[in-house]
């Protein structure tokens, strides 16, 4: 609750005075007036407002200029309309909303109201627009303007905070009508921006077609139509008022900047060459001529899809070029504040630079805080800190470190931590060095000129590396753990769970292994297993209740019986939990659960949301109780998965109306032909069936002829996510070369043939070397990586994959950032199973103990119970 009696903090903030006196005004009239758990948003409702679940809402636009001018526009309007509204608490939510980073439909939404009806809305509407009208703001997308120009536009949806959980397990806001719940447009995905631009801009430039875009602009290549023979150019477009700072900065201001630039920049030779630049009403324009040649960002990407990193000696040729463009930058009196790989174009003549917003002439004057995550500076995180020379040696190192490791900078906690542990492992290597330097926190330790880079990488002997501290995986696993017991949700004695910031998850109660309450228990009940700690197993019983005797909380759209999203998640934990407790109860409830999991109403195949991971929870279940009825059911599950396959294909079709796998036709583990695999590989060594291991032969023999071979001896694996892709799904565990591994290492144990173990072996060492610095997590990062190679470790009693677990390890435990490991969204710390910090604690665990198998698994379940006995 906010007290309205509270003044705003004096840092200059008009939107927080203007809004402190609306307050103030509005309390004596006795509306409500609360702000949010995050203190983003000030809600005011009038006395007696009327409840509406759905209808057409207003949005109100803004810059951050203006908007202490808006709110008091408007705010006499709805005051005398007696509405409900809510709007941006301050000038800091209102910047962060214009860069698109909380929802490209977030963009603009400065004040949205709630009109009592229909008929009031487009009265309320037009007094606004009429209010607004001297006042600017971005354009919101895909919403209906009240009229060409306007501030005001409008959309249908709900009035609250309703959500939905879709078939594929994403959390959604929803809308409530007397059909039932659906979908908000909110939850739409990447929705295009509406436009009636002419593919004509500058009366000669035309757009050919986009090579990038975003809530700030966007990038097309083009051509000039005109009678010099219509040579291309790149037409650079930044929309008005957005990536807006608090004093007023925005991407239109900053395009103009890279203009001012390149203009400096032009007989130098190391940029684009401008040729035109205007300002529009909404949109301003750079027009220059395109750089031929490709990204340093796309030829690290290349390596990193094959497992490769370049050889030291082109490693010096990369950083000889860079510091000789930077140089030349410096000299012309510039800095670029934005040193990365994806701004440095490979020519025949050397490195060029592009997107140039960020650069100037070095100053002591506040320049804003941005910059790229990973590639910044410490400094340029400070909206007080000026424009430096070394925010560009700092640039260069994290540039460096990203080549020489064919990773991306942006994912590193600590660039610096990364620097030294590589370079303790390469002392040899001179770049290393200079790049741990160069990435040095206190910006007076790192060299103070370009020159003094090469100076030091040709003739200078490295100072000798700083070896990494040693860890316990036991003991940082138990941290791990703690830190989850503490921050549970109690609803009372007997009950607790939680909650994720998990983009999936929305902040709603889940119930779920892979992002959700079940797959943190379940990753405590494996802890209590080894360590002894009750403390564990109690939070872990207090949630198995929880979940028992709770109904979601969060509406799903169908039925889900699925194993990582749906019923057999909790279903597992109930069935660990009898495991943990010896009680009966427990089985009782996993056995119930499983009556309800109906083989004919599961509509996806898959090992995530479908038969192939219903089917694997009745096998787990089996290596308890050993009946025949559950054998019978994870039969049911396998004879209708080969039932369902695509007609004279190995491939299974993901059903229509699948939220973003709707019609997907997949390779890889979660989703595709590869966790199918598994689930018939498991079924037939539990049952001897002869038409899954048939299958489970067949699909091994499939999956490695799509193979593509990796690493510079073509040793290792990599695939692609579908069969008509490209692009190399890399090391995620879901559709890449850790997820693969795990199907034929089960393949193998089925079919004995050498060639299955022998590709899996190939796919972890893919696994091994092309994803080493690829994030944290279970799903998309190096806890999910870890357990592959330990299994592979196990399963050829190679201690080289055992060694090379321990290297990803180590580099996990430099991930670490205060409060503990990030997700898989990296900026945030969520406490999720396979996307957040139960699954580092997993990879912890399995390390401290590599005999133990994987968290959900049959070997787990089987280790669980002759624990228990």
């Amino acid at each position: 609750m906010t007290d309205h009696n509270t003044p705003p903090v004096e840092r200059g903030d008009r939107l927080e005075a203007a809004a402190f006196t609306l307050r103030s005004e509005l309390f004596s009239e006795a509306w409500g007036i609360s702000t949010d758990d995050r203190q983003l948003w000030t809600e005011y409702s009038p006395p007696g407002r009327f409840e509406r679940e759905a209808g057409t809402k207003l949005h109100v636009t803004s810059s951050v200029r203006c908007a202490a001018e808006v709110l008091s526009a408007c705010a006499p309007i709805l005051r005398e309309h007696h509405v409900g509204f809510k709007h941006a608490s301050n000038l800091r939510v209102l910047a962060h909303l214009s860069t698109g980073e909380g929802g490209r439909s977030q963009v603009g939404k400065f004040l949205t109201v709630y009109p009592r009806d229909e008929t009031s809305a487009m009265i309320i509407a037009e007094e606004l627009d009429n209010a607004t009208m001297q006042y600017y703001g971005p354009r919101i997308p895909n919403e209906k303007l009240f009229r060409d120009g306007s501030l005001v536009s409008s959309r249908f949806g709900s009035f609250g905070s309703h959500w939905v959980q879709l078939p594929s397990g994403r959390i959604v806001p929803a809308i409530v009508t007397v059909d039932g719940v659906d979908i908000d447009d909110r939850s739409a995905e990447n929705p295009p921006r509406q436009s009636t631009r002419s593919r004509i801009v500058g009366q000669k430039y035309v757009r050919l077609n986009t090579m990038f875009e975003s809530p700030k602009g966007r990038t097309c290549l083009g051509a000039i139509d005109d009678a010099s023979g219509g040579d291309f150019v790149v037409i650079k477009e930044a929309f008005g008022h957005t990536m807006e700072e608090v004093d007023g900065r925005n991407a239109t201001t900053r395009l103009s900047n890279e203009a001012a630039c390149l203009r400096a920049l032009g007989p130098a030779g190391i940029a684009p060459q401008l040729i035109d630049y205007w300002d529009d009403p909404d949109t301003s324009f750079l027009i220059y001529q395109p750089i031929q040649g490709p990204t340093l960002g796309a030829i690290i990407g290349s390596l990193a899809a094959q497992g490769l990193r370049p050889p030291p000696h082109l490693l010096r040729e990369w950083m000889t070029s860079l510091c000789q463009t930077v140089a030349a930058l410096h000299r012309c009196g510039y800095v670029s504040c934005d040193i990365k790989p994806a701004n440095i174009v490979m020519t025949k003549d050397g490195f060029k630079l592009i997107d140039l917003e960020l650069a100037g002439p070095p100053t002591c004057e506040p320049t804003g805080s941005m910059g790229t995550p990973g590639y910044c500076s410490p400094e340029q995180a400070d909206t007080r800190a000026g424009r430096s020379v070394l925010d560009d040696i700092y640039g260069i190192g994290a540039t460096l470190l990203s080549a020489a490791t064919s990773s991306d900078a942006s994912n590193w906690v600590d660039a610096e931590a990364v620097a030294q542990l590589e370079y303790a492992r390469a002392p040899d290597n001179p770049i290393m060095a200079a790049a741990a330097r160069c990435l040095r926190q206190d910006r007076n330790a790192r060299f103070q000129s370009v020159e003094g880079i090469v100076e030091a990488v040709e003739h200078q002997p490295p100072v000798p590396p700083t070896p990494p501290d040693g860890f316990s995986p036991l003991t940082l696993a138990i941290e791990i753990a703690d830190r989850i017991v503490a921050e549970a949700t109690p609803v009372d004695d007997r009950r607790l769970y939680w909650t994720s910031d998990h983009h999936t998850l929305n902040r709603q109660p889940s119930r779920d292994l892979y992002a959700g309450s079940s797959g943190i228990a379940l990753l405590l009940c494996a802890l209590a297993r080894a360590t002894g700690n009750d403390e564990y197993l109690a939070t872990a019983t207090r949630c198995g209740t929880w979940l028992w005797e709770t109904e979601p909380i969060v509406p799903r759209r169908e039925a889900m019986p699925g194993l990582y999203f749906g019923e057999a998640g909790p279903a597992l934990l109930y069935l660990m939990l009898h495991c943990a407790t010896k009680d009966a109860l427990w089985l009782d409830r996993c056995n119930e659960m499983a009556t309800l999991l109906d083989t004919n109403s599961v509509r996806s195949p898959d090992l995530m949301t479908g038969l192939a991971g219903v089917g694997l929870f009745h096998l787990m279940r089996w290596h308890i109780d050993h009946s025949d009825s559950t054998l019978d059911a994870a039969d049911r599950c396998a004879r209708a998965l080969l039932e369902r396959r695509e007609p004279d294909r190995l491939i299974w079709r993901m059903p229509e109306d699948f939220d973003l796998l709707s019609r997907q036709e997949y390779l890889g583990f979660a989703h595709g032909s590869a966790g199918i695999g598994y689930f018939l590989a498991e079924h037939a060594l539990a049952s001897g069936h002869e038409a899954s291991r048939a299958m489970s032969h067949l699909l091994a023999d499939w999956i490695i002829e799509l193979a593509h071979p990796a690493l510079g001896d073509g040793s290792g694996l990599y695939w692609t996510a579908t069969e008509t892709s490209e692009r190399s799904s890399g090391t995620n565990w879901c559709h890449g070369a850790p997820g693969m591994a795990r199907f034929l290492m089960k393949a193998h144990a089925t079919t004995k043939d050498t060639s299955h173990l022998e590709s899996a072996m190939r796919a972890a060492r893919m696994t091994a070397a092309g994803g080493s610095w690829i994030g944290t997590s279970q799903c998309h990062g190096l806890a999910g990586n870890i357990e592959v190679l330990i299994d592979a470790a196990l399963q050829t009693n190679q201690p080289s994959f055992l060694e090379q677990a321990r290297l990803l390890t180590e580099n996990l435990v430099s991930y670490r950032m205060d409060g503990g490991w990030p997700s898989d969204e990296r900026s945030k710390r969520c406490p999720d199973l396979m996307v957040g910090e139960a699954g580092v604690a997993a990879a912890f665990l399995r390390m401290a103990k590599p005999i133990s198998g994987h968290i959900i698994s049959c070997e787990a379940i089987g280790q669980a119970s002759s624990h228990s006995r």
